[in-house]
This record gives C-alpha cells, structure tokens and sequence, in this order.
C-alpha cells in the first residue's frame, strides 16, 4: 500500500479507538507490515521483538499512544514462535503481525505466540493471545431484590406489632393478628385433575396426565405419504440463508434456553457462522422428512394459576 493509503487506514482505525468508550477494552489485531524493533519501549513493547524498526513501525507505535500495547512482544517464546511472516522460499522470516490490546488488560494476557504447523491457508503464520473474559450481561429491568426485601420488612413488622402485644399482655390483638396471618397463608396445591376431574395425587398418575395433554394439545391432522393418491409428490423448495438470518432476529434476548443449554445470543454472535450450520441442519430435515431425535424431546415446566379465594 502507499503511504496515503497507510495513512487513510490509521485515520479512520483512530476515529473508531475515539468513539469507543473508555471502559470498555480495545484489542485490533492483523497484518500491519511493522517491525517495531528490538528496543523495548516501556507500556507499549516487551523485551522480545524480532528486527529492526522501520518506517511502518514508527507509525504503528504511534498509534499505540492511545494506551496500547503490543502482545507478542511481551512473552519470551523461541523464535519460531515469534516470527508471524514466511517467504515463499522460506529464506526470510519477520515479525510482522502483532495482537493490540488495551494497557489496563496488560496483566491479564496470559500467552501470546504464533502456531506454525497451523493450516491457515497463508504465508503468515496463525497469532494468538490468550486471556480470560467475563462477558457482561444485560441488567434486567426487574429488581426481585427489592420485592424481597419489601416482603421481609413487611414480615418483620408483623412479628414486631406480635412481640409487642405479647409483651403488653394485650390478648386480645396478639390473637386476632396471628388469625390475620394464619388467614393469609394458604398451601401449595401441586394436584392436578385427569379427563373426569378427579383429583391426581401420586407423582406418576400427574407425568402420565400431563403427557396425555400435551400430546391432545399439539397433535395435527396430518395425512401419511403412505395413505396419498399415488401421485408424485413434489417437496417445496428449501430453505434459504435469508430466511434463517430473519428468524435469528425475531428470537429476544435473555431468555431461557432449550435442553441443549444453548442460549440464543451465541447465534447471534456467531453470525454468518450460524446460519450456514442451522442451515444445513434444515436442508438435511427438509430432505430426509425426519427430526433429530433430541428435537423430539421437551422439558415443560407447569406453572399454576392464582387461585381465588
């Protein structure tokens, strides 16, 4: 690239370090065709650089001005593992490459180094760095805490105006707000009733009921290919990937995932990754007219009606 394209690409790398929020954490990593030299510049490069500096160098470490330091530089690894760049003819190696990262994470980096038996289709070798990461969930609008601590006060309270009366000897009032509370309590009902209304007491008779109602509930009249005409029956044309990135937008966040334990948000993450698997999955489900056997299977949790009194 010539050097008004270099500078073009630093510009608009620094409108977005300007943009991003101060607590949140900058990693950029690539090809930046920087050597940044073997002298270690304090906060920015480690004891463990390949070469010597050149003039794209000099540019990468001034951008690293913006609290950046460069993570392969700062692990003692041999020399094969630090070399991010290969010739074709093999005769020449640099270091090249380098992973960014905000200085404020500098502790948490636990490895940085390059994989050079991995196939990645390149004459640059595969660079990684490894530190932990807690993504960081969405606060929920709901505040169950203050609820608790609403009906603890609550409860407090009574047992207090109780302690009271009792230590006054007022009778009369301490029976009549234990018959308050006694009032105000009522079981937990976990009985359901079968297709005649009687009540179901034993554990299994309820699992047997509930599989009766849900099979009721969502069977269909569908017709078997088997019981057709003997015409030819044509399939509809598969699915597309537009129609699987759709349906990945319509699916909220922060809610409960399925057995598989797989919340939603990772597709989303994933993006085009995800579709091209869902989407196979589909085409092969379209194709062969049967589900896998663990989309079969469903965890339903009952959740009962207030009762009324």
């Amino acid at each position: 690239a010539d050097d008004e394209e270099i500078e073009d690409f630093y510009v608009s790398l620094q409108q977005l370090v300007d943009a991003t929020p101060k607590k949140d954490t900058i990693v950029i990593m690539g090809g930046w065709n920087a050597k940044v030299g073997s002298k270690p510049i304090t906060g920015i490069t480690g004891n463990f650089e390949l070469g010597d500096r050149n003039e794209a160098g000099d540019r990468l470490l001034e951008f690293c001005q913006n609290n950046l330091f460069i993570t392969n530089t700062c692990f003692q690894q041999p020399k094969r593992r630090l070399y991010t760049w290969t010739s074709p003819n093999g005769q020449y190696k640099n270091q090249i490459d380098y992973i960014l990262c905000s200085q404020r994470w500098r502790s948490s980096i636990q490895l940085a180094k390059t994989r050079p038996g991995a196939d990645c289709g390149s004459d640059h070798e595969l660079l990684i760095a490894k530190f932990p990461m807690k993504l960081k969930t969405t606060c929920k609008t709901a505040r169950p805490a203050r609820a608790r601590r609403d009906k603890e006060k609550h409860i407090n309270g009574q047992c207090q105006q109780i302690k009271d009366n009792n230590q006054k000897g007022k009778t009369r009032d301490l029976l009549k707000k234990i018959d308050e509370i006694k009032r105000t309590f009522h079981a937990k009902n976990g009985t359901i009733k079968d297709k005649q209304g009687r009540d179901l007491m034993e554990k299994e008779d309820i699992k047997k009921r509930w599989r009766e109602y849900t099979e009721e509930l969502y069977k269909k009249d569908t017709q078997s290919i088997d019981e057709t005409d003997g015409s030819t029956i044509e399939l509809e044309p598969g699915m597309l990937e537009s129609e699987i990135k759709r349906a990945l937008e319509c699916i909220a966040n922060n809610k409960a995932p399925g057995i598989n334990e797989i919340p939603a948000e990772l597709f989303k993450i994933l993006g085009d990754d995800a579709v091209k698997i869902l989407l196979a999955i589909c085409q092969q489900i379209w194709k062969t007219q049967q589900w896998p056997k663990y989309w079969k299977r469903s965890i339903y949790i009952p959740i009962p009606k207030k009762r009324k009194y």
